[in-house]
């Protein structure tokens, strides 16, 4: 990132190297640098074949007992609640970014609904495609 800022910057002022001999162009560039690697490593999102996780919190994806949806902004937000207590919330948005993550998140979703018959709200199951449990079998 710092080089491409350089780079901009020397191509900006005509190929000429007389820029970068002032202090402060300096402070500029390490200051930029800085924010931007502490704004790439604020979030971040991964997720396994039956784990989803964001920043250090996460949820057994095969195992949820809860899925909501609720509007947010311009987008959704899923509150995920599992068998171990566990809650995320997660834009679908930042979670559909990814689509491997989108993929694993997606099938635990279903199996959670189908198999362990998880409780949803109408705007989960009309956004996600989502079947509604049925709580009277076995």
């Amino acid at each position: 990132m710092v080089g491409l800022v350089c780079f901009g910057l020397w191509v900006s002022r005509g190929f000429d190297f007389y820029l970068f001999g002032f202090w402060q162009i300096w402070l500029v560039i390490l200051a930029g640098a800085t924010l931007g690697f502490f704004i790439g490593k604020a979030e971040n999102c991964a997720a396994g074949a039956e784990w989803v996780m964001e920043n250090k919190v996460w949820v057994r994806t095969y195992e949820l007992v809860k899925i909501n949806a609720y509007p947010y902004s311009n987008t959704l937000n899923l509150h995920l609640t599992d068998s171990g207590d566990r809650k995320l919330e997660i834009s679908l948005s930042r979670l559909q970014d990814d689509r491997r993550i989108w993929d694993y998140v997606y099938n635990g979703l279903l199996h959670s609904v189908v198999n362990n018959r998880a409780d949803t709200n109408a705007l989960a199951r009309r956004t996600l495609g989502l079947p509604k449990a049925d709580h009277n079998i076995g």
